[in-house]
Parts: structure tokens; C-alpha cells; sequence
């Protein structure tokens, strides 16, 4: 009678969670940006900034966050390389339906429209390399047209 007491003690203060059927909890790590290896803060976009490239390992999806401080662009744009060994470097493609099971393809490019308004933008890259590098410009910029960049990456 004591053993069958002790394992139904046992089992009924395992822990709700060890029970839990289903995937697990994403993992997320996070990286500071640098342009020319100073903080990608505050910097004009009216020209463009590219970051230097960071290396994310195996994560599967990249999000840049970008702080973006309105003064007279219309888009804010981002596009990105990426690499297996921050030497040769592909595009992040978009593909085309050309129609007919013909696809085409050419180089992503990020638009957020501002409607004359600072904003938090997220733009999210499907990642296939090791190494990321990505630009981050304006249409019709100004000088006062400011971004703080930050990354973000997810399995």
C-alpha cells in the first residue's frame, strides 16, 4: 500500500509544464549595429547607411528595428546581402511569378511609406546565411531624416 501511495504522491507534483505537448518556446538573441564600426544611431538617412555585417550563426529570420525620426522622406527603404562566410555575398531575393511555372527573381527591397510621421518600423529578413549586411535608405530624404537601428533574430 505504501508504494502505490508514494508513486501517486510522486506523479501528482509534477510540474503542469513537464506535461505540456507542443513546440517549445522561440529563442531570440539580439546584436548592436554599427555603420563603420560606430553606433548606427541617429544617423541621417538622406544617404544612405549600410551596417557592417553581422554575423547571426544558424537563426532562421533576422528583424531589423529601425527608430525612424521623420523630416521630409516619403519611404524609408532597406534591401540586404547575405553571406556564408562574410567573403561572397548573395542578394535576399524576391521572387517573381513570370507566369507559365516560370519564376524570376531580383533583389528584395524593404518600403515603409511615412506619411510625414516618425515611426518604430520592423522589417523582417528570412535568413538562408550566416552573415548579414544590410542598407538603409530614403526617398526624397533630408538631413533631419534619422534612424537608430537594432537586430533582432528568432529560430
Amino acid at each position: 500500500m505504501s508504494r502505490v501511495l508514494t508513486f501517486v504522491v510522486a506523479v501528482a507534483f509534477i510540474p503542469i509544464q513537464a506535461l505540456a505537448v507542443g513546440p517549445g518556446p522561440r529563442e531570440y538573441g539580439s546584436y548592436n549595429l554599427t555603420v563603420s564600426g560606430a553606433a548606427f544611431t541617429g544617423l541621417s538617412i538622406n544617404v544612405s547607411k549600410t551596417f557592417d555585417a553581422v554575423n547571426i550563426g544558424g537563426w532562421q529570420t533576422a528583424l531589423v528595428q529601425v527608430e525612424y525620426t521623420w523630416a521630409a522622406a516619403t519611404h524609408v527603404t532597406m534591401t540586404c546581402i547575405e553571406s556564408p562566410d562574410n567573403a561572397k555575398w548573395y542578394i535576399v531575393p524576391e521572387l517573381d511569378d513570370m507566369g507559365a511555372g516560370v519564376l524570376d527573381h531580383y533583389q528584395r527591397t524593404w518600403r515603409w511609406v511615412t506619411g510625414g510621421a516618425s515611426a518604430n518600423i520592423f522589417f523582417e529578413v528570412p535568413m538562408r546565411f550566416r552573415y548579414l549586411r544590410c542598407t538603409i535608405g530614403s526617398v526624397l530624404g533630408a538631413a533631419g531624416d534619422t534612424v537608430t537601428a537594432s537586430l533582432t533574430v528568432a529560430e
